[in-house]
């Protein structure tokens, strides 16, 4: 979420630079006049009373068990979820309201602003409509990353499961000569084999150590499937949060997916990767 923010930032700093600083300090100068931030602290704390009102039927439809302690713990995350989403939410929406405004424009604003009904003020400025335009961007992903917070807390009580797809039929035990193994740095190691062909539960020692760990190999008919940790060819700063095998994925992760055609072999974890065939 911080790097998603840290982006949004750059991006209209980015903009606003470019397009002229009279014009970006106006923008923020009536923002502030109307209380830009004060409106939308309002309306993210109303959303979130919402949902902390249904919170035990929330938990009930996300298959969690409702219990002080998973209570605390939602109200942390949202907490820390909104606050963020506030930020981003107020960048996004002057970034709208400066880009759909002509700098002649924003000065009759601020000049004809009525301060005694910022209300008024709100909607003929048009900064109604560009927090409306950031809001609509913005809430889907609070959503998502509630269902997020509540699939891995269902991970942390539950097995890491595999989905199975070979050739449009979706599968509940593994076919023979198909095998999940975890390769090595040392080279004495020997690869370390993850599924249970039975269950279809993805697991690993208690004390293994994930920073040994190279590549997954999905082994299908004879054939072996080798997916990298690290892709090679990618800056250094962004190898780690595009790999599909972070340790967290083992468990903070309801289950991945595998999908076989005749033409590629597909991983999902939280990053999805593909191997011709």
């Amino acid at each position: 979420m911080l790097k998603k923010l840290q982006l949004c930032l750059l991006t209209a700093s980015l903009t606003l630079n470019v397009l002229g600083q009279d014009k970006a300090e106006l923008s923020q100068q009536l923002c502030d006049q109307v209380n830009c931030r004060g409106i939308i602290s309002y309306g993210f704390q109303s959303l979130k009373d919402s949902i902390l009102l249904n919170e035990i039927d929330l938990f009930k439809m996300e298959s969690v068990e409702w219990n002080t302690s998973y209570s605390k713990e939602f109200r942390d995350f949202l907490d820390k979820e909104t606050e963020a989403q506030k930020s981003v939410t107020f960048v996004l929406m002057l970034k709208d309201f400066h880009d759909s405004h002509s700098l002649t424009e924003i000065q009759n604003h601020i000049e004809s602003i009525d301060s005694t009904n910022i209300e008024s003020a709100f909607d003929h400025t048009g900064l109604r409509n560009s927090l409306n335009h950031a809001l609509a961007h913005e809430i889907p992903y609070l959503y998502n990353s509630i269902g997020l917070f509540f699939s891995q807390m269902r991970a942390q009580k539950s097995a890491l499961n595999l989905k199975l797809t070979i050739d449009s039929m979706e599968l509940t035990q593994a076919p023979e000569l198909f095998a999940l193994y975890l390769n090595s740095s040392i080279e004495t190691e020997l690869p370390l084999k993850i599924l249970n062909p039975i269950t279809m539960e993805i697991s690993v020692p208690d004390d293994y150590d994930f920073n040994k760990m190279v590549s997954l190999t999905i082994s299908h008919q004879n054939q072996r499937y080798v997916f990298n940790r690290y892709g090679e060819s990618l800056p250094e700063a962004i190898r780690e949060i595009s790999s599909p095998l972070k340790p967290e994925y083992f468990k903070d992760l309801e289950f991945w997916m595998i999908d076989i055609n005749d033409d590629r072999v597909l991983l999902k974890t939280k990053i999805q990767m593909s191997i011709s065939r």
